[in-house]
């Protein structure tokens, strides 16, 4: 299943470059899991507010570098985190943590230089 939109990454090399999209997706890559851990707990303590902004700083990382199904799932999660309800947080971080998992790894393939022998990986289209 694919979770990078490649068109998301190749607008992001067109905005701050080659070289600069390419760390920024890498430090993506290695914050999504953790962002999710984030909201995870604030949830698990029952803090709607650190909840809201967990989600809001995981669905920026995710709709920059075109994780578009988690980005999805979070831009509607957070108008309830907003508003101070955990339900449908609850109902759905197991999805969100899987979602960014396979995100971070899809990008960090994406990203990763060239295997052995000199043939790059598949990367995003440009």
């Amino acid at each position: 299943m694919t979770e990078i939109d490649p068109e998301a990454l190749a607008a992001l090399a067109a905005d701050l470059g080659e070289e600069a999209a390419a760390v920024f997706a890498r430090r993506c890559a290695e914050q999504l899991v953790p962002r999710a851990a984030r909201l995870v707990a604030a949830v698990a303590e029952s803090d709607a507010a650190a909840a809201h902004v967990a989600a809001l700083s995981l669905h920026s990382s995710a709709a920059m570098v075109g994780a578009t199904a988690l980005a999805d799932l979070l831009h509607r999660l957070v108008p309830g985190l907003r508003a101070g309800h955990l339900t449908m947080a609850r109902r759905v971080l197991p999805t969100v943590v899987a979602l960014a998992a396979c995100a971070a790894q899809e990008l960090r393939e994406l990203l990763s230089p060239p295997v052995a022998g000199g043939s790059p990986r598949p990367g995003p289209s440009r």
